[in-house]
């Protein structure tokens, strides 16, 4: 009976393993064909509010892969181009907000040198 009860639970689990299996190839699947669906004019958009191609493809797949990580949080799921939209916004401006750091960092480090300079 317990060798029975353990091929009996054995198979199950392989059976549960396989399911799984098959089911994260199925929302990968899914994810990618979402991400084909709307990257173009996500990509716009992004392109749009950092005015750097390479910003905004930095900032897109940075979007794409929270978006893929979290996709279970989209509780709307027809409004999930929006829902990734809002990611990527929130990428966006990271990024500007880092790169207005640095543009201050840049500056004052230029005022600090332009002093030095004076004296």
């Amino acid at each position: 009976n317990n060798a029975a009860e353990r091929i009996a639970g054995g198979l199950f689990q392989a059976q549960l393993a396989g399911a799984i299996r098959d089911l994260n190839d199925w929302a990968d699947a899914a994810y990618a064909d979402l991400v084909a669906r709307h990257r173009s004019s996500l990509e716009r958009y992004a392109h749009h509010l950092l005015g750097c191609r390479e910003d905004a493809e930095d900032a897109l797949q940075e979007a794409l892969v929270r978006g893929y990580r979290s996709i279970a949080s989209c509780d709307q799921p027809e409004r999930v181009r929006a829902w990734l939209l809002s990611i990527l916004v929130n990428r966006c401006r990271t990024r500007l907000g880092r790169r207005d750091l640095v543009v201050r960092d840049l500056t004052a480090d230029r005022a600090v040198d332009l002093a030095a300079d004076r004296d």
